[in-house]
């Protein structure tokens, strides 16, 4: 059974996480029938860890997955083609101080940043920036950069890179990423929106959302970004908790800050969500809950409110 899935930036392929501890990368049938073809796989856990966070990028022309586990470490897979098909090897690992909840991959065309550069959410709140060392292929994987929240004692749950859009300026494409930070002993969740500052070489809190919708004593799953800027120059972000999943806007964001930023929906379900997405037009939000139906959301054009427009099991 997969417990995680972790698509490439074209969505033609995929990395999954089983149960029992097996990382398969599996691409999108040329048939074009809704299957996947089995590329390559291998068993990474062992007995005594589990497999906690997953992230696929292609960099130089390789597959490379990141696997987060139990046991703290960072652990990267390479996909080499054998006789037999595809194999996936152990190319590296970074040495966490702490586990990490959550790990993503760079999106291509970020500026200052290597398309294989990882950030990771640490259970101490801390977000880390890895790269492979420089002059060498494989092995090794440093913390590059790191971020550190003024207020102690939260665990980060989920990190999101803000992916370049397509109508986006050469002044928009900065490296920015949303993540959030649980402190069970408030019971509260924090969205945190941080860039760097090319300028002060290093990484500055932009936006950070207290309060609202999340549900207090549910930590935030996963975050993601719509892929296309507004009309009104925004970006919008849904992050989902328990049985909600709460929508952000953010207008004018840049490196130094943004012109606004405010909770613009909140999508109520019966079960506990999943996963959710915005798709390209970054109009409509889809939703997967535990009840096993999947579910389509839109604003409405009059009164801005988000709806349900559409469900399938």
């Amino acid at each position: 059974m997969a417990t995680l899935i972790a698509y490439d930036e074209t969505r033609a392929h995929c990395a999954i996480a089983t149960a029992s501890g097996t990382i398969a990368l599996l691409r999108r049938s040329r048939a074009d029938d809704g299957a996947w073809d089995d590329v390559a796989r291998v068993d990474a856990a062992t007995a005594d860890q589990v497999t906690i966070a997953l992230a696929l990028t292609l960099d130089a022309h390789e597959w490379t997955i990141a696997l987060a586990s139990s046991r703290g470490a960072i652990e990267f897979f390479a996909m080499r083609k054998d006789d037999g098909g595809g194999r996936l090897d152990l190319v590296g690992e970074a040495n966490a101080d702490v586990a990490s909840a959550g790990v993503a991959f760079a999106p291509s065309g970020t500026s200052e940043m290597s398309h294989a550069t990882l950030a990771s959410a640490g259970n101490d709140g801390i977000l880390r920036i890895y790269a492979r060392e420089r002059g060498r292929r494989t092995t090794a994987w440093e913390e590059i950069e790191r971020f550190e929240p003024k207020c102690p004692g939260g665990r980060a749950t989920c990190v999101a890179w803000l992916g370049t859009s397509g109508g986006s300026s050469a002044s928009e494409n900065f490296p920015c990423v949303a993540y959030c930070v649980t402190f069970p002993r408030e019971q509260t969740s924090v969205v945190m929106i941080v860039a760097r500052d090319d300028k002060l070489q290093r990484w500055t809190l932009v936006s950070e959302m207290r309060g609202g919708h999340l549900p207090r004593g549910e930590r935030a799953l996963g975050a993601r970004w719509s892929g296309a800027t507004s009309a009104r120059g925004a970006r919008e972000l849904v992050v989902f908790a328990g049985k909600t999943c709460v929508i952000y806007e953010f207008v004018g964001l840049s490196v130094s800050g943004v012109v606004s930023a405010r909770e613009i929906g909140t999508l109520e379900h019966e079960r506990e969500v999943n996963d959710a997405s915005f798709d390209a037009s970054g109009r409509t939000v889809a939703t997967a809950a535990r009840d096993g139906v999947v579910r389509l959301w839109m604003a409405n054009l009059q009164s801005g409110a988000w709806e349900q427009h559409a469900m399938t099991r």
